[in-house]
């Protein structure tokens, strides 16, 4: 196995093209493909809402180990946002356990 050479990537915007530029110009081999639930956190909580954005994700996600595929990328996933998390500054989610007893819902 090469020596693995690669970048971490919030993959929201993220193009073939951009995967190329890593591979071919900049020599890389891996990406660190971040599944985080951000930006300002949802009126709208509760598993159906996570299932909603998860899906999305995971779908930029197939396309994108299809690019990375052809371009000889590996992808290891990071999944930061767990299904009911609380949102915590920034808009992440974070565990429960995570959380002061007295905030964690019952």
């Amino acid at each position: 196995m090469p020596r693995l050479r690669g970048a971490m990537i919030a993959p929201d915007s993220l193009t073939e093209q951009d995967l190329a530029v890593l591979a071919d110009d900049w020599g890389g081999n891996l990406v660190r493909w971040q599944l985080i639930r951000s930006g300002v956190p949802s009126p709208e909580a509760g598993f159906d809402a996570y299932d909603r954005w998860l899906e999305k994700q995971l779908n930029q996600l197939d396309r994108g180990l299809t690019w990375a595929s052809k371009l000889g990328v590996k992808v290891v996933v990071d999944l930061h946002s767990p299904p009911g998390g609380s949102a915590i500054s920034g808009g992440y989610q974070r565990r429960w356990l995570d959380l002061d007893r007295s905030k964690r819902p019952n």
